[in-house]
């Protein structure tokens, strides 16, 4: 029945041979990919990865694809990987990937965490070694706690060995939360692990009673497999209590954590869609659109056309599975939700009800929100943090007022990014990120990026927003709130080609005065309430100088280092390390040098960004900074001067052995 499983077994054993070759494997996945018509799956913002995880490389054939591409895929591996298992014919109860590349991880560190991970959980499937136990408990706890480990850890686990580790995915999490169908054992067994993400040892621990536990023979399974099985085909003939539609019908693939990135992912979800969203939570989940307008106030169309077209950008954005036609009218919105005719005591036709993925991942985060805005900031908190005085402070922000745009220049390791996050924090009296958008411009940086343009769409063009366009239209929604737009390495691009008309929108003059944009014909303006940081490194002799035109638009301040500065001054007492007051006070001799330097100056000071850290500050610490942060800065400042370099690498080496 499980024609899968000896291939998807031997498959996982050969991945361990390239754990420590993983560009050699990434190459044969290339040769996989060259030989069929899919596309190569390894990529990540149109760049191929150069590293990945074992279970990544399972998902490239596990997730929302045709079983014929499924057997082609499988068919080259065994080809290339010298495989002996025959190539399935059946992928039954097999947990599958949405095609979202959250299931990619190229962070090499992480990487070398689930390889050795994967090694432990094959090895002790096959030999049971209890010490080994211990290893697979430490191991899961660690990549559980990844960014992208959490559910998707128990599916690669149960690809890999099926019969040893159960997958905790959607269909099998709901199967579990059914008494009458899984047994009472079984039910309480796995009820505490399916609520919250399990612990390395609650999930092995599960995953060995189990199998006693299906030798009950009042059950329709046997074993792991079996299990997923039985809840996959069980879910098929679920109707949801004619909810519309049932997960056999059609399913977006997200998990609460997926949906978590969505909200959060403000190129996705904009503020009417979690005002939609909220007021549906708020009235119990679920409701007409009828109802929603006549308690919170909109037009019916507010709530019907706001979901479409969210449901749509979700598509677009995601590539995840599209619902199939019900009604030409019912096309985007089973994304968000399931329906039903409502009854006749309701007021509207159709009631909607939030997925329940959806339901859980709201909740975080209205309350991530709501603890956002709990969170007060204040000048006290920015001068303990920013090692800039109060006077500066208050010149920074009379100057953001007063001219809408300012510019930090400086340079690398004055604090300029982190200083301009933190102005934001200050006049808004809170941290609010949704309020806060950071970029960075580069060469390539276009209008088409920045305002609008066509940019080409499934073999065609297609006229897109930019991120500043569709940001300064957010921010006029709220009139009475501030935005703050930063720029770091604004010096990089071609600024006049970036900003275009908007070169004079920005002023403060000329705010909320709306022209009409040469793409598509409409009004814009950039609203008084959004105020742009950018960031200029003034110690990168290929940038070219600021725009005159721009330049008369910003306020310049220079950021220079904070070493007397009283945030400072505290860190390093809390630091109380002798070594370190002494590289202080040479690095400071040294940007007296640099300042007084004709082919340098002031802009190109040592920073104090340099020597912040959490960890303990010790001769290793001193001596991987003097080595590997300063002494590289320094020949390239006196690439020509090699008297110089040699006078301060001197100079900087000493600190520790005077010490």
């Amino acid at each position: 029945m499980f024609t899968w499983i000896p291939f998807y077994e031997e498959f996982a054993t050969k991945l361990l041979d390239y754990k420590d070759r993983r560009d050699l494997l990434l190459k044969k996945m290339e040769e996989v990919f060259n030989d069929i018509t899919l596309k190569y799956p390894y990529v990540y913002h149109e760049e191929k990865i150069s590293d990945i995880d074992p279970i990544g490389i399972f998902g490239c054939f596990n997730r929302g694809i045709s079983d014929e591409n499924r057997v082609a895929i499988l068919a080259k591996l065994k080809s290339v990987f010298n495989i002996e298992s025959i190539v399935p014919e059946d992928f039954n109860g097999i947990p599958v990937f949405n095609n979202l590349n959250i299931w990619l991880n190229s962070d090499s560190a992480e990487c070398d965490i689930y390889w050795k991970f994967f090694e432990i959980a094959l090895k002790y499937s096959d030999n049971n070694d209890l010490l080994l136990k211990d290893e697979f408990i430490k191991y899961f706890d660690q990549v559980m706690a990844m960014k992208n480990g959490k559910w998707r850890i128990t599916i690669g686990l149960y690809w890999a060995r099926p019969y040893k580790y159960i997958n905790l995915d959607q269909t099998n999490r709901s199967f579990l939360k059914d008494e009458s169908k899984v047994g009472k054992e079984i039910y309480h067994l796995f009820k505490p692990l399916i609520k919250k993400i399990p612990n390395g040892k609650d999930y092995i621990n599960a995953c060995e009673s189990v199998k006693d536990l299906f030798k009950n023979e009042m059950l329709s399974f046997n074993n792991i497999p079996e299990f997923s099985y039985y809840a996959w085909q069980q879910n098929i003939d679920v109707s949801q209590d004619g909810w519309w539609p049932s997960i056999n019908e059609y399913s977006p693939g997200f998990e609460a954590e997926d949906w978590v990135d969505i909200l959060k992912d403000p190129d996705i979800t904009f503020e009417n869609n979690l005002i939609i969203l909220s007021r549906l939570k708020e009235n119990g989940g679920q409701a007409t659109c009828k109802e929603l307008a006549d308690k919170y106030g909109e037009t019916f169309n507010y709530y019907n056309s706001g979901s479409s077209s969210y449901a749509k950008r979700i598509a677009e954005k995601t590539n995840c599975p599209v619902p199939f036609k019900k009604t030409e009218n019912s096309k985007w919105w089973p994304i968000l939700y399931v329906g039903k005719d409502a009854d006749k005591q309701q007021k509207g036709n159709y009631i909607w009800k939030l997925r329940d993925e959806l339901s859980e991942a709201l909740d975080i985060v209205l309350s991530e929100k709501e603890q956002e805005k709990s969170v007060k900031y204040d000048n006290k908190q920015f001068l303990s943090e920013v090692f800039i005085d109060e006077r500066k402070l208050n010149t920074l922000i009379h100057l953001l007022k007063k001219k809408k745009n300012i510019i930090l220049q400086g340079a690398p390791g004055t604090g300029k990014t982190f200083t301009a996050k933190r102005i934001a924090y200050v006049m808004m009296g809170a941290k609010r990120d949704d309020h806060i958008k950071i970029i960075q411009f580069h060469q390539n940086y276009s209008y088409e990026d920045f305002v609008m343009g066509y940019k080409p769409v499934d073999g065609g063009f297609q006229l897109q927003e930019g991120v500043f366009y569709e940001f300064c239209n957010k921010a006029s929604k709220k009139p009475k709130e501030d935005y703050f737009f930063i720029i770091d390495e604004i010096n990089r691009g071609n600024l006049s080609k970036i900003f275009g008309e908007l070169l004079q929108l920005i002023e403060k003059d000329y705010r909320n005065k709306p022209i009409t944009l040469a793409y598509n014909k409409k009004e814009f303006f950039v609203p008084d309430n959004v105020y742009i940081i950018g960031m200029m490194n003034t110690a990168d002799r290929s940038l070219a100088l600021i725009d005159y035109a721009l330049r008369r638009r910003f306020s310049f301040v220079e950021m220079l280092p904070g070493f007397d500065s009283n945030g400072f001054v505290k860190y390093q007492e809390e630091k109380n390390s002798h070594a370190f007051d002494m590289l202080i006070d040479k690095v400071k001799e040294l940007n007296d040098t640099i300042t007084k330097d004709s082919s340098l100056g002031s802009g190109f000071c040592i920073g104090h960004s340099y020597f912040i850290t959490n960890d303990v500050i010790d001769d290793e610490w001193i001596q991987e900074v003097i080595e590997y942060d300063l002494l590289p800065t320094l020949k390239e400042y006196w690439f020509d001067n090699e008297k110089m370099y040699n006078t301060w690498e001197k100079a900087l080496k000493e600190v520790i052995n005077d010490y």
